[in-house]
């Protein structure tokens, strides 16, 4: 019988400063260019995502305020 497989998506586990860079560290000492372009795009995802979520957190509306009336 065959394994399910799910998908798994690296920038959830890199949503801090110490954690992309230790993962581009460990790129880096490969010394495969083509892993270590991989690996900085993953980077550049996860700290892009990092942003998003603070911009919106940041930008939500009160809880308390009734919406407009139209």
């Amino acid at each position: 019988m065959a394994e399910k497989l799910t998908a798994f998506d690296p920038t959830e586990l890199l949503d801090c400063t110490e954690a992309r860079t230790y993962f581009l560290n460990d790129a880096f000492e490969t010394g495969d260019p083509s892993y270590i372009a991989h690996a900085i795009g993953i980077v550049e995802r996860a700290a892009g995502k990092n942003r998003l979520a603070s911009i919106t957190a940041s930008r939500s509306p009160p809880q308390n305020r009734k919406p407009p009336r139209t």
